[in-house]
């Protein structure tokens, strides 16, 4: 069976829609280990930290890292940020979860709230990547 170029194309946008998101949740999911090594060593040196503060903190490094993931994916595709940006924000969510899970962590509300910061984080941007100026040298 001859390939169409339009069959070929198709599946190259594919390709490259999966290998930008990719990136995006790579370098996303880098800046929340980073920020996590960082205020766990920060937890330690406090000596006493309320448990309270613990989730709040934990969904805002989520979030940042989904809106960098997004933000990414977004400045490489050049169009379909907030798709783009929130499929890298559910697909680093998707991660989170599954860590927690085989740490034996249950399944709770708080899962849920993540999810819905990360993909809107990451949704959000995507969208800023795709809608900012570009200089013109």
């Amino acid at each position: 069976m001859k390939k169409t170029k339009e069959h070929s194309e198709g599946y190259g946008t594919i390709i490259r829609a999966i290998r930008q998101i990719g990136f995006g949740v790579v370098a996303g999911g880098c800046i929340c280990a980073v920020l996590l090594l960082l205020f766990a060593f920060l937890f330690l040196k406090m000596k006493q930290v309320p448990v309270v503060a613990l989730s709040p903190v934990s969904i805002g490094i989520s979030a940042l890292g989904a809106f960098i993931a997004g933000l990414v994916a977004g400045k490489l595709s050049r169009q379909r940020g907030l798709l783009y940006g929130s499929i890298a924000g559910l697909v680093l969510f998707l991660l989170f979860l599954i860590s927690n899970l085989s740490s034996g962590t249950p399944l709770s509300w708080v899962a849920f709230a993540r999810m819905g910061v990360m993909v809107l984080a990451g949704a959000i941007g995507g969208l800023l990547a795709v809608n900012k100026k570009r200089k013109r040298k």
